[in-house]
């Protein structure tokens, strides 16, 4: 990589100021060229630092384009370390945003909860786009999914802290999510809007259905006994 910055700075400095001063002090050629070499190992080093940071940013500024429909979700990275990234973000912020998680019995029963649901949803993912035969898009769909609900639970963590607990606010980032799956499959299986939000609801409430009677078989004598618990040291 560093020969291609070299390239690109001994060509624009043979034209400015630089060269015509070490002209002046007739340095020898080989000294020349050992700065040039010098300052582009320099840039290169500069450039692989940043290289993370421009990443980054680049890859919120897509995801935050496609949750408000001016992306695509061809153009969304469909890398299994990316997709990892985002589901343990996204599990991160869907389970741990608040302390009481943490210090109570309530933090196994969503966190299990979120691996039902967001499980479900890969399967149902797959399952549409299978039944389309574009499977091969599999990852680019999971991945613009799991990127875009990042970008709604952030944002719903944010308004919440400003105006506190809205049931209003609430309704609009659940139909905003709904709407931004449906048009995730809408661009994924080829499908007109409408098609692809109803997929999305749909989905949607099959998911929390099944996840609900999961949880329930599995935690309904633990829910019981920890909600009494803290309406007990509540009172």
């Amino acid at each position: 990589m560093w020969l291609c910055w070299y390239e690109l700075v001994r060509g624009y400095c043979s034209k400015c100021v630089f060269l015509k001063f070490c002209r002046g002090l007739r340095l020898q050629t080989h000294t020349v060229s050992f700065v040039l070499k010098s300052l582009t190992i320099l840039l290169d080093s500069v450039f692989s630092l940043a290289y993370p940071l421009i990443m980054f940013i680049s890859t919120v500024r897509h995801y935050w384009l496609l949750s408000t429909f001016r992306r695509s979700p061809a153009d969304s990275n469909g890398s299994t370390v990316n997709i990892l990234v985002l589901y343990a973000v996204l599990f991160l912020f869907g389970t741990g945003t608040t302390f009481w998680l943490f210090t109570s019995g309530f933090f196994a029963i969503f966190a299990a909860g979120f691996v039902i649901s967001q499980t479900l949803i890969m399967i149902g993912i797959l399952i549409v786009l299978q039944n389309r035969r574009q499977q091969s898009r599999f990852r680019k769909t999971l991945s613009s999914y799991l990127g875009v609900s990042v970008v709604i639970t952030v944002s719903s963590i944010a308004i919440t802290a400003l105006t506190g607990e809205n049931l209003f606010i609430e309704f609009v980032l659940a139909c905003w999510h709904i709407a931004i799956l449906g048009y995730i499959f809408h661009k994924s299986i080829e499908v007109k809007f409408w098609v692809g939000l109803l997929t999305a609801l749909i989905l949607t409430l099959v998911v929390d259905l099944i996840s609900s009677l999961v949880l329930n078989l599995l935690f309904f004598e633990s829910l019981v006994s920890l909600i009494n618990e803290e309406t007990v040291t509540s009172n």
